[in-house]
Formats: structure tokens, C-alpha cells, sequence
């Protein structure tokens, strides 16, 4: 159980990487203000989790929206500057804003596993890092 949340951090990882290579920083930076979101979407529709501590509630997922539409907020209603920003290539963008998409997914999945971890082994606070 840990090796496949190992692999999805690996692998949300390197997503990151080549998304960073390919996007401009702005892109990048409000797509992972949306991760939140992910999580709760797939603790809605995929979570195996049985303990209700670790549930997603409806004060769980408000916060999440509440935060996520906060920085949406934030980092679209800020002034744009003068400097221009790298022109990026029409397959470059399709190809960061998928690899983008996937992290979102994979990050999404990851805090499940950590709860199946938790809820299975007990581990210490300091054992899951």
C-alpha cells in the first residue's frame, strides 16, 4: 500500500517537472491552487476510506471550495504586468496542461492511500513522512 502512494508521488513528480518545463509560471501556479479540489473529488467518487474521522464531511468540501475560489480570486484579480510572458508553443500548452491534469489526478489519489495507510498500521505522525 505505501509502494503505490510512493509511486504516485513519484510519479505527480515528474508530471510537475516537464509541466513546469513546457508552461509559464502563472499557468502552472492556478492550476495547483485547484488541487484541493481534486482531493475532494476523488474522496467523493473513489475513496475507500471506512473510518469516519478520516471521511470527507460537507464542512470538508465547503472549506476546500471556499479556499480554492479564494485563490482563484487572488491570482486572477491581481494586476497584470508589462513583461511578457514566454510564447509558448500550441502543442508545448496542450501537452503541459495535460501533464498538469494528470498531477491534479495522481495528487488527488494520494491522500487516500495515506488515509488507507493510517487506518490500517496505526503509524506514528513522524512514520509518515
Amino acid at each position: 500500500m505505501s509502494a503505490k502512494a510512493s509511486f504516485l508521488l513519484v510519479a505527480s513528480q515528474l508530471c510537475m517537472g516537464i509541466s513546469i518545463y513546457l508552461l509559464n509560471y502563472p499557468t502552472i501556479l492556478i492550476f495547483k491552487s485547484c488541487n484541493i479540489l481534486s482531493v475532494v473529488a476523488v474522496g467523493i467518487f473513489c475513496s475507500r476510506i471506512k473510518t469516519k474521522a478520516l471521511k470527507l464531511t460537507l464542512k470538508k468540501i465547503l472549506v476546500a471550495l471556499v479556499i480554492t475560489v479564494g485563490m482563484l480570486l487572488f491570482y486572477l484579480g491581481g494586476e497584470q504586468s508589462g513583461v511578457d510572458e514566454k510564447e509558448i508553443s500550441t502543442s508545448h500548452y496542450i501537452i503541459g496542461l495535460a501533464l498538469l491534469t494528470c498531477t491534479l489526478f495522481i495528487d488527488g489519489f494520494i491522500p487516500d492511500f495515506q488515509a488507507e495507510i493510517k487506518e490500517k498500521f496505526s503509524p506514528a505522525p513522524l512514520e509518515m513522512y
